[in-house]
């Protein structure tokens, strides 16, 4: 009965880890959108800049956009899933080798370890992401400098 418990628990956390990361997936596509709205923004003022202080600051502010995708699509690009199957699946199809009560004493280890490690991929994604967002808020406050130095221009 507490081996079940566990199961249940380890399928739990794996589907907390897993949605997780699908938010994470989910909001670094949706910043890598933003950042090219951002580059169109970049595009338009360009004409527009006279002052070197307007040159460098948009300069700049495209690198920080270009790192800022960089890293977010570095986060999409970190894969996770390792998996482990249900144990009811394999306790049918393997019988014959292992007890069913062996199996889910080896499930339950086996799935801290996959639950452990689609956790680390989740940390590595978040690091990315938050870095990202710091070269975005970058790229943004150089935008706001070059806009500032056009309209006084």
């Amino acid at each position: 009965m507490d081996d079940l418990i566990n199961v249940e628990n380890m399928k739990t956390s794996y589907r907390i880890v897993d949605e997780s990361i699908q938010s994470l997936d989910n909001k670094a596509v949706q910043m890598i959108s933003i950042i090219g709205i951002m580059f169109t923004i970049q595009v338009t003022i360009l004409p527009n800049i006279v002052y070197s202080i307007g040159v460098i600051t948009l300069i700049l502010s495209l690198i920080s956009y270009f790192l800022s995708a960089g890293l977010f699509i570095k986060s999409c690009m970190v894969k996770q899933y390792k998996f482990y199957p249900t144990p009811e699946t394999v306790c049918h199809h393997y019988e014959d080798d292992v007890t069913c009560e062996e199996y889910i004493s080896e499930f339950i280890g086996e799935s801290e370890h996959v639950v452990n490690y689609n956790l680390n991929v989740a940390n590595g994604k978040g690091e990315y992401s938050k870095f990202g967002f710091y070269f975005f808020a970058l790229g943004l406050f150089l935008t706001l400098i070059t806009v500032i130095s056009v309209v006084i221009q």
